[in-house]
């Protein structure tokens, strides 16, 4: 007769209320902002650090980190009344899932003393070794992997366990983390690299599609991009909504075909200076029969749209984020700090890098800029769509790989001997136990 969510519920007021009709009482954890209104009227209780009679000092820490806040409670009150015995195990070994989430949900880790404690705390415990699904990723990625830190949380283990429950259920997910031994961690790892790689291939369809339906707004100079994928899959769709927002530089709302009749449903990704949830709310101001359903935070959110409401949708959410934006020039944005010497080329530049970590939203890594020569290059992956490089600046020639640098079966519109302007980051490279410097570049142009 009890549900507790994690992560969820703050803006679900009519299915609260039918389960409380039904006599089952919801206790809502969550951190997404609110409704205006407030709370949903008919939860038992509603912990959010975003409400305002909230005394907790971080309104950013993560979901997961509500609901591990509030199990931590819970066991210390249970322990108190006598339900639970003095020896019951606290919950501090969990916050290795708790780093996990919160580097994958892609919360602050910039203005959240909380957040960067328990990333930073939690990487120790994962770095351990301790549980299955650490020591199995560990191995598929190689023992150079190994510690882990915020980066291969958010692009080897997040993309991992997230495909699963965008694809499909969860459970493979949920029994690879909780694995007891190695070899159930590694056959769903298993599944869940073949998730992994099919949600690859799903969101590169989406994307081509997304960017050819997202022209006519770019001509019409608006100021977000709204498209409708008809055959595209749900759980791609915040995804393929960051590469709009990469690729444009303005808001964008990937929509698709929601299980129930009629019904769109969609996720949006934001840019630096606009805050997505008010402006969804300002469109249901304007339009409330276009957004029967939305919730989220200042740089992701979901939306329901009736089929039939949809010009009606976009047409008040361009009007919200033209308001929010005013005159704001939009274009891709790539902000870096500058330019090093060929001294500071080096690993022990990375070092100093890392004391300052852990790196995430809103604390990125350092994103640096210069010109180097192109000494030699190939293209590697699957498809060929990533550059391995060389790169000399001076007298100092560099490993680079580039991600994503090319769409399958193009040629790199650079060769040999070119000038190339680029801004990357600083990334250790291991193989075999030696460590190397390699650039990660994120653009580059010839000069």
């Amino acid at each position: 007769t009890l549900v507790i969510t994690a992560d969820c519920g703050s803006s679900d007021e009519p299915r609260i209320a039918r389960l409380k009709a039904a006599g089952i009482d919801v206790v809502v954890s969550d951190h997404h902002a609110l409704p205006l209104e407030g709370p949903p009227p008919s939860a038992y209780a509603c912990v959010n650090p975003t409400r305002s009679d909230c005394d907790y000092p971080d309104k950013t820490i993560a979901g997961c980190m509500v609901a591990w806040l509030l199990m931590s409670l819970a066991r210390g009150v249970l322990v108190e009344w006598g339900v639970l015995p003095e020896a019951t195990p606290k919950l501090s070994p969990w916050l290795s899932y708790v780093a996990l989430g919160t580097v994958a949900d892609c919360v602050s880790l910039g203005g959240s003393p909380a957040n960067r404690a328990v990333v930073s705390h939690g990487l120790t415990l994962i770095n351990r070794m301790d549980a299955a699904c650490w020591r199995a990723m560990a191995a598929r990625l190689g023992a150079d992997s190994v510690p882990f830190n915020a980066e291969t949380l958010a692009f080897q283990m997040g993309p991992r366990i997230n495909a699963r429950s965008r694809l499909d259920d969860p459970y493979a997910a949920l029994h690879f983390m909780l694995a007891e031994s190695d070899g159930v961690a590694n056959r769903q790892l298993e599944v869940l690299d073949q998730d992994n790689q099919s949600r690859k291939a799903i969101e590169a369809d989406m994307a081509e599609e997304a960017w050819a339906l997202a022209a006519p707004a770019l001509e019409a100079n608006e100021p977000a991009v709204v498209v409708l994928l008809e055959d595209g899959h749900p759980g791609v769709q915040g995804i393929v909504a960051s590469r709009l927002v990469q690729a444009y530089g303005r808001p964008a709302v990937v929509l698709t075909r929601a299980a129930a009749p009629n019904m769109l449903t969609g996720s949006g990704r934001s840019i630096d200076g606009l805050h997505l949830r008010d402006a969804l709310q300002r469109t249901f101001e304007l339009a409330p029969e276009a957004l029967p359903r939305f919730g989220g935070h200042s740089g992701a959110a979901g939306v329901g749209v009736p089929r039939e409401q949809l010009d009606t949708f976009k047409a008040a959410f361009l009007q919200a984020v033209g308001e929010q934006l005013g005159d704001t020039p939009l274009y891709p944005r790539l902000w870096t700090d500058g330019e090093l010497s060929t001294a500071q080329l080096s690993l022990a530049t990375l070092v100093e890098i890392e004391t300052l970590g852990p790196y995430g939203r809103e604390f990125d890594p350092p994103l640096f800029e210069g010109r180097f020569i192109v000494e030699a290059l190939r293209p590697v992956g699957a498809e060929g769509s990533h550059l391995m490089m060389e790169l000399s600046m001076g007298a100092v020639t560099s490993k680079a790989i580039w991600f994503r640098a090319l769409t399958p079966g193009e040629l790199p519109s650079f060769s040999v001997g070119d000038t190339l302007h680029c801004a990357y980051k600083l990334n250790r490279n291991r193989w075999r136990g030696r460590e190397s410097l390699q650039l990660m570049v994120e653009h580059a142009s010839p000069v």
